[in-house]
């Protein structure tokens, strides 16, 4: 998921990792990213979740989708929507032990860049779209949940490379921490079931 996050330092990250932990700590979850941290393609939400009683903020159709599913499910407890990777030394880990590249932030925009000399940029934190907590006969387990659709995930085009190594790294982070992670893809979802939740 591209953010505005650009530029960013290693002390933005610290910061914004501490400040995370902070709210997590104290039982006032905020997700990593935001509906105004995402360019905006007319898709993202801010939804009231009956189960929490917050905001949840959603940044596609596809999560919006989901996140209906989760609500209206019995069997789930809590619903945290982009849900970050932490430490960020994990997922660089996974990511180093499978040859790959961990994500960055990214550079703004310099018309000129022969006159602005750059930093490196940070490594990324990443985030899993849901993490949820669910009632399994009794006992209480975690499960996160990646959101995708099936273009985003078709690896015969370039261009999802990326894609596709980051949801590896996702799931194996998870797997490292005993989490069980099922990917969902939007065209799988039943839409009229989709339609009767919305209207409900």
């Amino acid at each position: 998921m591209e953010t505005k996050r650009k530029d960013v330092t290693k002390e933005d990250v610290e910061r914004w990792t501490a400040l995370w932990e902070k709210h997590w700590e104290s039982g006032d979850y905020k997700p990593w990213h935001e509906v105004q941290e995402v360019p905006s393609q007319g898709r993202s939400r801010k939804i009231t979740g009956v189960k929490s009683g917050r905001t949840h903020h959603l940044l596609s159709d596809a999560e919006y989708y989901v996140f209906l599913l989760l609500e209206y499910e019995g069997s789930v407890i809590e619903i945290y929507e982009q849900f970050p990777l932490m430490p960020l030394s994990k997922t660089v880990q996974i990511a180093s032990e499978r040859g790959l590249k961990p994500p960055k932030y990214r550079h703004r925009t310099i018309k000129d860049e022969s006159t602005e000399k750059r930093a490196p940029l940070p490594n990324k934190i990443m985030s899993t779209d849901f993490l949820v907590k669910v009632d399994r006969n009794g006992e209480e387990v975690w499960v996160a949940i990646p959101v995708k659709t099936k273009s985003g995930i078709d690896a015969s085009t370039d261009k999802n490379k990326s894609v596709l190594q980051k949801l590896e790294v996702e799931r194996q982070y998870w797997l490292d921490r005993g989490v069980e992670c099922k990917c969902m893809v939007k065209e799988d979802i039943n839409k009229d079931l989709i339609f009767n939740l919305k209207w409900f």
